[in-house]
């Protein structure tokens, strides 16, 4: 599937290539990246080189209004029978969290989804403790659909996770 730019008022959605790849990975210096997407991201490596999208998983990234890549919004698990996939996003610049880029990117995808494809269900799991990306996901019209409690072991810790849906008709 060709994946087309997608714009929107101060955004630009564009897939992601091979070039992007380092900036990705300098993400991985940031705490906050790490604290709530984890280290390396969706950008799958393979032995023919990164993984960006298959059938079942569309990675763009997020540029700003003067051209540069601050994050990535992705669909992934998408089963197109039943028109159901998760989606994720990550403003990996510090610099422009807060400034609204993740819901206009949110806003900006989901309108090419409903235009554009047969996905009629998205969902989403976020950390409870991170009350800013809830709060952009609400802003989106997500709901709040279920808490999966974190267990614990002595070694690590673990973060309860809220599972979220757009609702209906929105897509």
């Amino acid at each position: 599937m060709v994946m087309p730019m997608i714009r929107g008022r101060r955004i630009l959605l564009r897939p992601l290539s091979t070039r992007d790849l380092a900036e990705i990975s300098s993400w991985d210096d940031d705490e906050e990246v790490v604290r709530w997407v984890g280290k390396g991201g969706l950008v799958a490596m393979g032995e023919d080189g990164p993984h960006l999208a298959t059938n079942r998983c569309f990675i763009y990234g997020i540029e700003n209004e003067k051209g540069l890549l601050i994050g990535y919004i992705a669909l992934i698990d998408i089963i197109w029978r039943r028109a159901t996939a998760e989606l994720r996003v990550c403003i990996g610049k510090a610099a422009f969290r807060n400034k609204g880029y993740g819901t206009e990117a949110i806003r900006t995808f989901l309108e090419f989804l409903k235009t554009s494809t047969t996905i009629s269900q998205v969902y989403l799991r976020v950390y409870r403790e991170n009350e800013r990306a809830i709060r952009c996901y609400e802003k989106c019209g997500f709901k709040k659909r279920a808490v999966l409690r974190a267990g614990s072991r002595e070694s690590e810790e673990f973060k309860d996770l809220v599972l979220m849906e757009l609702c209906p008709n929105v897509v």
